[in-house]
């Protein structure tokens, strides 16, 4: 009879079950689901704090920045009786004079009677045809007066205060779209309110987010995006993505290598492998 071999894989056998518990125990509670969930999580956080502004106030003074780049309450009342403010410019009204300057708008940029919806309605076309460029453009000179346009809509100071507002609240939204992902993944993430006020409506409907993948037994995966103005279309916003996703690269790869090492010191040091992420959930 020829000759058998007959090979004790126990070891084996034990080796691989130990390490197939640790890396997916029940399907979704083991270290590859752990860590999954864990630099997801840390990846949308720091995507989100790549985009917008860092502080309130600094979003609150960007918001105003932008709103004055269309509308203006200048000059809040004319100083000029209604025959002086004629122009011979059909569609012009003259607004303001002084010894070296004469301030005149287009008639329909000359709307200090609009509502409040009215003006915000005057800004999104402004923002939709692009900037106006200076608040006064200089068409002449007349002795020693210089002669300017008003180059912006010029509403109340009612309707402007009400359009900042409006602006101001939407501020955060941007952020707040990936920053949804990290608190949906990360409980204890801390995350400043003026962004987290947008989670209940999910960043204003702009936040994707789908952990149906995580149930998966052993290849267990997240989606999660942003439908955000500018994230498909504005290079600054891509380049912040893309910088995001390559520093967690580094980050996973350090963590997985910390598992297997503490892996490696559970095989050689009692046969048994013990799940380690659940201890470093928030430390990257």
């Amino acid at each position: 009879m020829p000759a058998t071999a007959e090979y004790d894989l126990k070891g084996l056998n034990q080796l691989v079950s130990g390490i197939s518990g640790a890396l997916f125990a029940n399907g979704r509670d083991g270290d590859l689901h752990r860590v999954l969930k864990t630099e997801v999580g840390q990846l949308a956080w720091d995507i989100s704090e790549r985009l917008g502004h860092k502080t309130k106030d600094a979003a609150d003074a960007k918001a105003q920045r932008d709103v004055k780049q269309f509308l203006t309450t200048r000059p809040v009342y004319s100083n000029l009786d209604d025959e002086r403010q004629y122009s011979s410019y059909a569609d012009f009204t003259w607004l303001q004079a002084g010894p070296t300057f004469l301030v005149g708008i287009n008639d329909e940029d000359n709307q200090p009677g609009a509502s409040a919806a009215d003006a915000l309605a005057y800004l999104r076309a402004g923002q939709q045809t692009g900037s106006r460029g200076k608040a006064y453009v200089e068409l002449g000179q007349r002795g020693k007066q210089h002669i300017y346009r008003l180059n912006r809509a010029r509403v109340s100071q009612s309707a402007f205060r009400q359009t900042v507002r409006a602006i101001q609240d939407k501020m955060g939204t941007l952020r707040a779209s990936f920053a949804f992902t990290a608190a949906q993944l990360l409980p204890t993430k801390r995350v400043p309110q003026w962004v987290s006020r947008h989670f209940a409506t999910r960043a204003n409907g702009r936040a994707l987010f789908n952990d149906a993948g995580l149930n998966h037994p052993t290849e267990p995966y997240l989606e999660f995006g942003s439908t955000a103005a500018g994230v498909e279309t504005n290079s600054r916003i891509s380049q912040a993505i893309h910088d995001g996703v390559e520093h967690r690269k580094f980050l996973i790869v350090a963590k997985l290598k910390k598992v297997l090492r503490g892996y490696a010191y559970d095989w050689n040091t009692g046969r048994v492998f013990n799940r380690r992420e659940a201890q470093e959930e928030e430390n990257n």
